[in-house]
């Protein structure tokens, strides 16, 4: 729990000491593996991310976040077939799952499959209404299709479920910026550096 807390924290060094530490206690721990797959994701260590989860995965194969964490990483390094692969395995022990709907929206988004890539976001979303990506999902979808309006639409739902969720201002500071807004593309990404000034995108 507590390399869990520090990885939120932003610590990672510390969180992956701390991992580090249970598994020399306990190498059969399938969540310090899964801690460790997380820590690494952020800092886009991307091998080492796949090889904790799949230590995870070898101990506990129904573990829900780690198979779903493989699939994000896979899917981060453009193995879409691995990544899809994943994302099923989730759903089969897991039919409700709404991080593998999302994720299987994500693949579908990168084939350029906008319908499919739709209705796997609003599965999630039936699932689970509140879920941020999902609504990020809708509005990339929408934005792809060109529906500005939709598209703002939910970006602003994802900001206002998540105030503190950094890219979705910087997401929808674009759409503006598109639709020649400028001073509200502005603004969002001016409040994109106020919440991260390294953000390196804004």
């Amino acid at each position: 729990q507590l390399g869990f807390a520090l990885s939120d924290l932003g610590n990672n060094a510390k969180a992956i000491a701390c991992f580090k530490q249970v598994l020399k206690k306990n190498p059969l721990s399938p969540e310090a593996h899964f801690g460790l797959g997380n820590v690494y994701f952020d800092e886009t260590r991307m091998s080492k991310t796949i090889r904790e989860y799949k230590k995870a995965l070898k101990l506990a194969p129904d573990y829900e976040g780690a198979r779903v964490g493989l699939g994000d990483a896979y899917l981060e390094t453009g193995r879409i077939k691995q990544a899809e692969r994943e994302y099923r395995k989730t759903l089969s022990y897991f039919p409700f799952s709404f991080l593998a709907h999302i994720g299987l929206g994500d693949v579908y988004l990168e084939r350029k499959d906008l319908g499919s890539a739709l209705k796997e976001y609003q599965i999630a979303l039936t699932l689970n209404q509140r879920s941020v990506y999902a609504h990020i999902g809708v509005a990339d979808v929408f934005l792809a299709r060109k529906n500005f309006k939709k598209a703002v639409s939910e970006y602003e739902k994802a900001i206002k479920l998540a105030p503190g969720f950094v890219r979705t201002y910087f997401y929808l500071g674009n759409v503006y910026l598109t639709l020649k807004q400028l001073k509200k593309a502005e603004a969002l990404y001016k409040k994109t550096l106020e919440l991260n000034p390294n953000f390196e995108d804004g």
